[in-house]
């Protein structure tokens, strides 16, 4: 009987394997290069990546090289090697997809449309790591996604009987970008252990609470967007939901590159941005110069609503009548914004928006 050989993740590193996927993907496997990022991400593929790179290698054996089992020396894959790989990877690809994401059952009790649930999530920071001792507060992956998962429940406790919820994540969903644990820019920051580990967790998080939005509302909408913290892993974010709910026409994950995206529900309309571009004071002039067909006589309440600062502040009746608005996030301080004076507001809002009226109420839960 034949034995049938795992691909390895080291070997995917290779960029004669990456050609190889581009050539599969042009011949129509669309979601291939997900599939790759997927397994690169799952469990027994993280674990054989991590023994992979605890293990000594020679001095000339580049990451992506495979080592014979007769010799101690290097053996680089070769082409066909390398295209059996791939032919070995996308039938399991084949054989993974053919489960579907979670079923949930839609909400049976009609729905009103007049009024629109929104869900502001401030600067997430997963990977963060925070000691008591030095800022104040303990904060690793563990306390972000027990906090998030707590505060997101207690809001749904709060959510109003309507057909559409949006959740607005507001950027800096993760705390870096790289595996050297810096921001997109390359600004050095505090971690809680490897890049992996923490995508996982992040996307484990954000599935819990898009499910449990279907529980109670007929159409979710999730919005994320790009943080100076994570502007790669943000697409990622986007990619990854997007293909987990694509057999679920009640999720809808908005795609858009842009670094702002604006919604319209009747008469009102809100612009959501992370704020580390386009400042505060500068949005409501922006909305309208942006958006002239929904800023004018299309609506009457308009809103901007961003991250960023990790604390509340609120600026009313700004250009155009708009209310600017920022939203704190639950983290903690880390050690150089303990050091620097900075606070974190750690909340998270829920607001309901009328379609004649704007905002009608909001709920605001703390740890």
């Amino acid at each position: 009987m034949t034995r049938r050989r795992k691909p390895l993740n080291k070997h995917w590193r290779n960029p004669l394997v990456w050609v190889t996927i581009n050539d599969a993907a042009s011949l129509g496997l669309k979601n291939f290069r997900l599939y790759v990022v997927n397994r690169m991400l799952g469990k027994a593929s993280r674990r054989e990546f991590e023994e992979n790179e605890n293990r000594p290698r020679s001095a000339t054996q580049l990451p992506w090289q495979s080592r014979s089992s007769n010799s101690k020396e290097a053996r680089p894959m070769s082409q066909e090697d390398q295209q059996e790989e791939i032919k070995r990877a996308l039938a399991e690809f084949l054989k993974d997809h053919e489960r579907k994401s979670p079923p949930v059952p839609k909400p049976k009790n009609k729905k009103k449309d007049q009024e629109l649930a929104v869900i502001n999530i401030g600067d997430a920071h997963f990977g963060m790591y925070a000691e008591k001792s030095v800022s104040g507060e303990d904060y690793d992956c563990h306390i972000a996604a027990d906090r998030h998962k707590d505060v997101f429940m207690r809001l749904m406790n709060n959510a109003p009987d309507c057909e559409t919820l949006i959740i607005n994540q507001l950027g800096d969903y993760f705390h870096s970008d790289t595996y050297t644990s810096t921001t997109t820019k390359g600004t050095p920051v505090d971690t809680d252990g490897r890049l992996e580990n923490i995508v996982l967790v992040g996307l484990e998080v954000m599935s819990f609470m898009v499910e449990e939005s279907l529980k109670r509302f007929p159409k979710v909408i999730i919005r994320h967007c790009k943080g100076n913290h994570d502007a790669v892993l943000t697409q990622l974010i986007r990619c990854q939901q997007q293909a987990y709910w694509r057999n679920n026409k009640r999720v809808s994950i908005e795609m858009s590159p842009t670094a702002t995206w604006v919604y319209q529900h009747g008469k009102t309309a809100f612009m959501t941005t992370h704020g580390d571009t386009l400042k505060h004071a500068k949005m409501a002039e922006f909305f309208a110069g942006r958006y002239p067909e929904i800023w004018g006589a299309a609506t009457a309440a308009r809103y901007c609503w961003h991250g960023h600062i990790h604390s509340k502040k609120i600026s009313a009746e700004t250009y155009g009548q708009t209310i600017t608005e920022s939203f704190a996030g639950l983290p903690p301080s880390d050690a150089w914004h303990d050091a620097s004076g900075y606070v974190s507001g750690q909340s998270m809002c829920l607001i309901v928006l009328d379609k004649d009226k704007g905002e009608v109420r909001r709920s605001t839960e703390r740890i």
